[in-house]
């Protein structure tokens, strides 16, 4: 069992075995490079099988889970609430810790099969059309806040804007 956290400056690894002693711990850079050594490093800790390899991760989409689904690795998609109740078996306290949220991963895979939800491979096709929608949400959602941060930095500019589109 393994988990992976979607930390901003690294993106922690934590692999248990059957009894939940701790097998390892890694992290990569939220970049490429990394990726293929970090998988290798699971794959070879589950004994050369990565069929046998489950890994949980908190975000169902982008390069990591695709990474991990073309290596023919099982992962799981544990949902935010989920993984800050799998926290507090590890520490009472409410910070979040990158390192303890893979373990909280790697945890919730070993112990909870029912809280699990299985990623399957998706269509290459599909990749772009999907990536091309979330940035179009992305975008239509940063408007407000946009707009919101021009009004504290500049109000005159923002009432120019404004009349620009009256009548």
């Amino acid at each position: 069992m393994a988990g992976i956290d979607g930390g901003s400056r690294s993106h922690p690894a934590g692999g248990l075995a059957q009894d939940g002693a701790v097998r390892g711990e890694s992290s990569i850079p939220p970049s490429g490079p990394g990726l293929g050594p970090l998988l290798d490093w699971m794959v070879t800790s589950a004994g050369g099988n990565a069929g046998r390899l489950a890994v949980a991760i908190e975000i169902p989409h982008g390069p990591v889970v695709d990474s991990l689904l073309d290596r023919g690795i099982q992962v799981f998609s544990i949902h935010p609430k989920q993984l800050d109740r799998f926290r507090d078996r590890f520490s009472p306290a409410d910070a979040q810790e990158d390192r303890r949220d893979a373990r909280g991963l790697a945890d919730a895979v070993r112990t909870d099969p029912y809280g699990r939800r299985g990623l399957h491979p998706v269509d290459r096709e599909i990749i772009p059309l999907r990536e091309g929608s979330r940035l179009a949400d992305e975008r239509t959602a940063s408007r407000p806040r946009l707009r919101d941060q021009l009004g504290r930095y500049d109000p005159p500019f923002l009432a120019l804007q404004a009349n620009r589109y009256a009548p």
